[in-house]
């Protein structure tokens, strides 16, 4: 029985800590931090969409051409055969 209780004491050291709600504060705030970093980006690309398109990528490298894809492999459903 002492067993029990001492493993009891344990956990509730473990879960009862301060650390951990400092923790958990500096998480919410980074996925909060984030989230609306994220969420303003999208805010602003659908606001300017052309302003947006102009920051990207230039698009494929100089030689590469993407081939159509007519049908979907029978073996790996969601892809390309090879042409």
């Amino acid at each position: 029985m002492a067993f029990a209780r001492s493993l009891a004491a344990e956990f509730q050291k473990v879960f009862t800590t301060r650390m951990w709600w400092l923790l958990a504060l500096i998480l919410v705030a980074y996925v909060a931090t984030m989230a609306g970093g994220f969420g303003a980006f999208l805010g602003w690309a659908t606001e300017n969409p052309d302003a947006a398109a102009s920051t990207g990528g230039t698009g494929l490298p100089p030689g590469v051409d993407l081939a159509p894809c007519s049908t979907a492999s029978p073996r790996r459903p969601g892809t390309c055969s090879p042409c």
